[in-house]
């Protein structure tokens, strides 16, 4: 992909352009070239987990509960193997956008880096995604540069991948449909201190585990709903409190129903127009 944008650059493409990059090193079965493999711990990452092994093969064909078969030192393995890629993939970003810079396409370029999905790294009992809806696999990196852009600032409170596309309109002066996404150019610009105060919903239709699932998160509380989970009953519901438990271990469903009931009425009428991890 790098040789593919130097390539590319090299015949000096007209302005303006879409350019659209997606590496995929970091997703399983997280491949490094061999030259690569110690830039991040300055060795390989070890090899107890086999991303094909019994445990993998295990979680992928929906066979729950499989986190007996795995232990510590085969979740230092993956966590090892998952960090190392990407490390690899964001050298290389890195190395995509320095292209850029030497071309001078840089400095006028709307440049976003984010991230698609996370991975469960044995989190909540498996690995990868498409399993479940918590937050390590919900949870990504957002990176925006403005055109002529300098300075920066961070933006602590979450706003969501569907603002991605009004964001790129707005900058070009251009109109956003109607829809869940709002433009973070008043953020980006320093116009606003935060986001606005919105709900986020998620969904997985028929995902590899066979469970449908459905997830809101509403300022500190979070709510999971399925129709079956390898760790639920049927038409069970978790529910999170992520000032108390950030890293959602603790299931308080039960001792908060009236919060359940508030979500899942937010969540029933909104449903098709979630996220899709």
């Amino acid at each position: 992909m790098v040789a593919s944008l130097r390539e590319w650059l090299a015949t000096e493409p007209a302005a303006p352009f879409f350019l659209y990059l997606h590496p995929m090193n970091a997703h399983g079965p997280y491949r490094v070239p061999a030259n690569r493999r110690g830039a991040l711990f300055g060795r390989p990452a070890t090899r107890t987990f086999d991303y094909a092994g019994d445990a993998a093969r295990a979680v992928m064909s929906g066979r729950r509960p499989v986190r007996r078969m795995v232990n510590d030192a085969m979740v230092r393995s993956l966590v090892e193997q998952y960090d190392a890629a990407v490390r690899y993939t964001l050298d290389r970003v890195g190395e995509m956008i320095e292209l850029l810079r030497r071309n001078g396409r840089y400095d006028d370029a709307l440049i976003i880096v984010v991230g698609n999905h996370g991975e469960e790294l044995f989190d909540h009992g498996g690995f990868g995604h498409g399993f479940t809806l918590h937050g390590e696999v919900l949870r990504v990196p957002l990176y925006v540069k403005l055109p002529g852009g300098v300075g920066g600032n961070t933006v602590e409170t979450p706003v969501s991948t569907l603002d991605v596309v009004p964001t790129v309109l707005e900058s070009l002066g251009l109109a956003a449909r109607p829809g869940a996404g709002r433009s973070l150019g008043p953020l980006l610009r320093g116009e606003a201190q935060s986001p606005l105060e919105r709900s986020f919903e998620h969904r997985l239709d028929e995902p590899q585990n066979g469970a449908d699932q459905r997830a809101i998160v509403r300022e500190r509380y979070k709510l999971i709903d399925m129709t079956r989970r390898y760790d639920l009953p049927r038409g069970g519901v978790a529910l999170y409190d992520l000032v108390l438990d950030p890293a959602e271990e603790k299931d308080i469903a039960a001792e908060a129903p009236q919060i359940v009931e508030q979500l899942r009425a937010e969540l029933e009428p909104s449903a098709a127009g979630a996220e899709e991890p």
